[in-house]
């Protein structure tokens, strides 16, 4: 499995549950082996609906489109893993388009339903990702510590732990009866993990190294391989996005 991702996730790079901090904080270990199949189309729905990512609506609540130029004049609707970057285009809008912008409001959607919809796409309309901008220039950074000499990356930037020594293999983490293997989509937040692991387990989080890939790539490999690691994989929303959800959804309950 680990030429498997190293090989596929790496190239798309460089060409659920959500854990909160007291699943995180629970007992870490490297995967052990075991028998799993393709995961199906509703497996990784489930995998992807914890993750927020933020589209900007319409006042009927439909997905905004921006005419691109080219050959083609293609409607563009875009899914922002940034909240802060969202407003931001919002805001352009509101500025180029007012009468369009300020109807317009940002929305969030998970990740799931969000695929769904890249999925499918026409040749009049086609809905894209915007990673972080943070998230796409760590990933550069870690792949670049790596060993690849890279200056950007194409992809939503997906960071996990690999355990060296005696012990190879994805470090995981225990949720319910289960080990996982979480993929963190916030740097920072793996970062606060491996903190966590090297007060648990410092002998373990001496040899860990940080590697990174492609939640896209991650995705096609769950359609199509039947390594028992991808049936393991958690997708970890970047916690920043996830308290702006919370806080956006405290005032509504309270009305």
């Amino acid at each position: 499995m680990k030429s498997i991702i190293r090989s596929s996730l790496m190239l798309g790079l460089v060409s659920g549950t959500l854990l909160g901090p007291s699943v995180l904080g629970r007992s870490t270990t490297v995967l052990p082996s075991a028998q799993a199949v393709a995961l199906t189309t509703q497996e990784i729905s489930k995998q992807l609906q914890p993750v927020p990512v933020f589209a900007i609506t319409d006042s009927q609540d439909r997905p905004l489109l921006a005419t691109m130029n080219g050959k083609q004049k293609q409607q563009v609707g875009l899914f922002f893993f940034s909240q802060q970057e969202a407003q931001a285009y919002l805001n352009q809008v509101k500025k180029t388009k007012p009468n369009l912008g300020n109807s317009a409001r940002i929305k969030a959607i998970g990740l799931d339903k969000a695929y769904e919809l890249a999925q499918k796409t026409s040749k009049e309309a086609v809905f894209r990702f915007k990673p972080a901008a943070k998230q796409m220039q760590a990933a550069v950074k870690v792949l670049q510590a790596n060993g690849d000499k890279v200056q950007q990356i194409n992809g939503i930037p997906a960071f996990f732990a690999m355990a060296g020594g005696s012990q190879k293999g994805y470090v995981t983490i225990q949720q319910g009866n289960q080990q996982v293997i979480p993929m963190f989509l916030g740097k920072e937040d793996l970062d606060r993990f491996l903190g966590q692991l090297k007060q648990q387990n410092p002998k373990l989080a001496a040899t860990t190294k940080v590697g990174v890939g492609s939640l896209e790539g991650i995705v096609k490999l769950m359609k199509s391989q039947n390594a028992p690691e991808l049936k393991q994989i958690t997708f970890v929303p970047d916690q920043a996005a996830v308290q702006f959800v919370r806080s956006q959804q405290a005032p509504a309950a309270r009305r």
